[in-house]
Formats: structure tokens, C-alpha cells, sequence
């Protein structure tokens, strides 16, 4: 995906999960970027509540 050139200069991927029994308690994320600096990207995760969990911040 290209990231506009605008602000904020941000990409939102929605992985929508349903039907789950309980609450989740552990997952794991990969993750395979190709960027030119990756000094200006900051990646999290986000739940339905826009709780943030920052995954990689550099």
C-alpha cells in the first residue's frame, strides 16, 4: 500500500475478528515492510476501544 504523501501520512490495515468465545489473550504479529527510512515509522495496534499497543516505534 502506498502511504499518502498528505498529513497524517498514515496506512490503517482493519483486521476485523469475530465469533471468538473469550477474550484474547495472546497473538502474535509479522510484519514485512520495505520503506526508504525506517526511522519515521511507528506501527501499533489498535482495538475496537482505540486502545493503542505500540509495536514498533522508530
Amino acid at each position: 500500500m502506498p502511504i499518502n504523501a498528505g498529513n497524517p501520512n498514515t496506512i490503517q490495515s482493519p483486521i476485523n475478528v469475530s465469533g471468538l468465545l473469550d477474550v484474547v489473550k495472546k497473538i502474535k504479529v509479522i510484519f514485512d515492510i520495505e520503506h526508504t527510512w525506517i526511522g519515521d515509522l511507528t506501527i501499533s495496534l489498535l482495538n475496537h476501544s482505540r486502545s493503542r499497543v505500540l509495536l514498533a516505534n522508530r
